[in-house]
């Protein structure tokens, strides 16, 4: 499969945000993010041809448990349910990364749900938390990555 990768806008992620992280809204149009619109904030998409199959937010946002440096928080992250586990997840944090680098992020981090745990292993993040519950959503635990310099 030919996946590619690229800045979309905030509209573009409704649908997936909905179906995959917030079904328990009565609607795509609800699945917004206080950050969405900000101008530090940003939203990656990745294509399978034309159709958007994986979405991420990033906002500046700092964690105050990592080290100094420029931070942004990842949130709202997904693939579609029929291409989990074919790469999308990892490209498009490839080009995620790409783009915090850049930018001379320090710093990325996310409250990542339990079942994503793995992934985030998987392509190098630190579990830096217990479990905890968030609201209609689910277990989650928090999560972080150097984008450059090391821990």
């Amino acid at each position: 499969m030919n996946l590619t990768t690229g800045l979309i806008s905030v509209e573009q992620t409704h649908l997936l945000r909905h179906a995959v992280l917030w079904p328990h809204l009565s609607k795509p149009e609800e699945c917004v993010l206080a950050e969405d619109s900000l101008l530090s904030s940003f939203h990656m998409g990745c294509f399978a041809g034309e159709d958007l199959v994986g979405i991420a937010t990033l906002v500046s946002q700092p964690w105050s448990s990592l080290p100094g440096g420029p931070q942004m928080r990842l949130r709202a992250m997904a693939t579609r349910p029929d291409l989990q586990g074919h790469n999308v997840g990892s490209v498009l944090m490839k080009s995620i990364l790409d783009e915090l680098y850049r930018e001379k992020i320090r710093w990325v981090w996310c409250d990542a749900r339990v079942t994503a745990i793995g992934f985030y292993r998987r392509v190098g993040w630190a579990v830096d938390s217990e479990i905890y519950e968030v609201a209609h959503v689910g277990q989650h635990q928090r999560a972080f990555l150097p984008i450059w310099g090391g821990v």
